[in-house]
């Protein structure tokens, strides 16, 4: 009796479990997210933990063709590099900010670098191979 009072348990599970709804959602139109999308560099994105966790820093490199000058092109086949960074307060996407800096030559990150919360430094290299600049830029996230 036990077991098929267990079976018709399982069976009525199983029969009352619905899957989940799958959608395909056109995202076509929104010319800056395909922008952002088609041209991330997802081998080169960096997290960053802040603050004991309490900070987020997700950092997306993107090639910038639109603010890519001709003139670029002339010494090489740079393309300019900009950065998408995806601010959360633990992780939570309600809390977030986002941000676009940029266009820089060949850059590389070099700290990330906690301030007064929720603010924060990003230190990023950049130039052609002979003239590289340091330069520190402050985000200041207000959502969080």
């Amino acid at each position: 009796m036990r077991t098929i009072i267990l079976i018709l348990f399982y069976q009525l599970i199983l029969f009352n479990c619905q899957s989940q709804k799958i959608e395909i959602i056109d995202h076509s139109s929104e010319d800056r997210l395909n922008y952002y999308l088609a041209n991330i560099y997802l081998d080169r994105s960096s997290q960053h933990s802040l603050y004991n966790d309490g900070l987020n820093a997700t950092i997306l490199p993107f090639a910038d063709t639109k603010r890519t000058k001709i003139e670029s092109f002339k010494d090489g086949h740079e393309v300019m590099v900009s950065y998408l960074i995806s601010i959360t307060a633990d992780g939570e996407y309600i809390n977030s900010s986002l941000f676009e800096i940029g266009p820089f030559i060949n850059p590389k990150i070099i700290s990330v670098t906690p301030l007064k919360y929720p603010n924060f430094n990003l230190e990023v290299q950049d130039g052609k191979f002979d003239k590289r600049q340091t330069v520190k830029y402050e985000i200041k996230p207000k959502k969080l």
